[in-house]
């Protein structure tokens, strides 16, 4: 996904996106984006819907 899709659907702001790409490769933060960026909108999509289902 990209940056703005992580914002649109995570609420996550521009800036905290920003510092968190800059931390170092094993750091959680910089896990999470990586994830967040490696799975599709309709990935995100679905796990939310799952979620809403519990």
């Amino acid at each position: 996904m990209r940056d703005i899709e992580i914002k649109e659907l995570f609420g996550i702001p521009n800036a905290t996106l920003y510092a968190f790409k800059k931390k170092d490769k094993n750091d959680w933060r910089r896990k999470i984006v990586d994830f967040l960026r490696a799975i599709t909108r309709e990935e995100a999509e679905d796990v939310f819907k799952r979620i809403k289902k519990d």
